[in-house]
């Protein structure tokens, strides 16, 4: 990403591995159905890269997706995993917390960013080092 950002600016970097990530990704039986998401979580994982000039956050920050997403999956494979879709059963317990999870993940996510832009504008911060 970091070459692309050079030449064309972080816009358009974040744009293009955005939509390669989502091209790597669409083997799987489940993409269209979760290419809203994908394409979320690869936005997020490019601007991380931006903000952080790493790969080492986006890393660790697709691995805990991963989790939480298998874990979900694992859980509807034995067979114990019985929740239905918010549109099946309204706003309950389980919709309420995953959408706070979310909500408090989302904001962290812009704090990290945010932090980590302003230490890369400080003064006395040198790029590489």
């Amino acid at each position: 990403q970091r070459p692309l950002e050079a030449r064309y600016g972080p816009a358009v970097a974040i744009t293009i591995t955005t939509l390669s990530f989502a091209a790597l990704h669409l083997n799987q039986p489940w993409a269209i159905t979760l290419m809203l998401p994908i394409l979320l979580a690869s936005v997020m994982l490019g601007t991380l890269a931006y903000a952080s000039r790493s790969l080492i956050p986006g890393i660790i920050g697709h691995a805990v997706m991963d989790v939480f997403n298998f874990s979900y999956w694992w859980w509807h494979l034995i067979g114990t995993y019985d929740k239905s879709t918010v549109f099946e059963t309204g706003v309950d317990f389980d919709f309420v917390a995953w959408a706070g999870t979310l909500a408090v993940s989302l904001t962290l996510f812009v704090l990290a960013v945010l932090k980590l832009l302003a230490v890369r504008r400080e003064p006395h911060h040198v790029e590489g080092a």
